[in-house]
This record gives C-alpha cells, structure tokens and sequence, in this order.
C-alpha cells in the first residue's frame, strides 16, 4: 500500500475520533473495505458469517478508532478484522454437536456405491474395533474420528481431566491398532 494511502487512512481515524460525523468514516470505508472484505472472506469464506464480520467492523468503527494509534491506523485496522474472524473461528468450533450412537451408527452402517472394496473392508474393521471398546472409548473414538477433538477437547466434552482423557484416546487406539492388524492392515504397506 502506498505511503499517501496509509496516510489518509490515519487521518480519517483522527477525524473519527474527533467526532466530525460520517464523512471520515465515509472515507474510512473507500480506503479500507476492499481489505476487510478480503479478510473476512479468507478466514471465513463466502459464508453468512464473513458478512457478519464485516458488518460488525463497520458497527464498531468508532470504539475501534479510539482504540488506534494515528501513526499505524492501517496496521491496527487489519489486525482487528483478523481478530473479530479468529474470534468467530474459535465461537464456531466451540459450539459442539454431540455426537449420539445414531449419528455415528448412521456413519458405519451406511453403505456407498462410490467405497472400493478395500474402503469397505477398513470400515468394517474400525466397526469392530469400536465394538471391543468400552462406552468411554467408543465415545472419544467418536470425538477423534469424527470431530477431529484434540485431547483437551476430549477432556472438556466428557469432563475429565486431559491426562484420563489421553489414557481413554490411548487405549482406544490400541484397540483400535490391534483390531486393523488382525484384520491384516499393515501400517507400513497401508
């Protein structure tokens, strides 16, 4: 970005914060929605919840400004729009979907003309595993498999403490090792 460009952008912030109406923030908008458009669109896609973002940007522009050094209103700006989209990032993946045995039932049973036979047989396998482990473990295998959870998400979900979840991730993994080698998977050829 060129320099004469930055420098109006800290001038409309300190026309912002001297309260002189729309006009700066008018301005403001010109310079500086193409970015915070961009921003929100690459955190978040072409979803609802970029327009949001970007709404909620210009909402909040006032308090935002007062918050803004004059000598690095570009900078700040841009680091905010990147905050509000790593905020919603982080709202969305908190907002968990349990995970029943009907939904993950519905996964297993579920029979796809596009599987090779060799998908098939790994599915079958992972079926069997799940049915030698216990309800807490077919619980996180449910949260690894299919929400892709972290140990501490694992702890969180099912209120325990990180390291009785990563013994519960750890023996179901087993389990789930021992099955697929029974079933002839070998890891270094599969």
């Amino acid at each position: 970005m060129d320099r004469s460009k930055l420098t109006a952008i800290n001038r409309c912030i300190e026309r912002i914060n001297r309260g002189e109406g729309r006009a700066p923030i008018e301005d403001l908008y010109a310079l500086m929605a193409g970015y915070v458009r961009f921003a929100a669109v690459r955190y978040l896609g072409e979803t609802p919840e970029a327009d949001d973002v970007v709404q909620e940007f210009w909402l909040r522009i006032e308090q935002v400004a007062a918050k803004c050094r004059p000598y690095n209103g570009y900078g700040y700006l841009c680091k905010t729009v990147d905050n509000m989209c790593r905020m919603r990032l982080r709202a969305a993946s908190s907002r968990n979907v349990p995970l029943t045995d009907e939904v993950i039932e519905h996964f297993e049973s579920e029979r796809t003309p596009e599987l090779t036979l060799r998908q098939q047989d790994l599915k079958e396998s992972f079926a069997k595993a799940r049915e030698r482990m216990t309800p807490k473990e077919r619980q996180v295998f449910a949260l690894v498999c299919y929400a892709e959870a972290s140990v501490r998400e694992i702890a969180k979900q099912l209120g325990l403490s990180k390291s009785a979840a990563a013994r519960l991730r750890k023996s179901m993994t087993d389990k789930l090792k021992q099955t697929l080698t029974e079933d002839g998977w070998d890891s270094r050829n599969d």
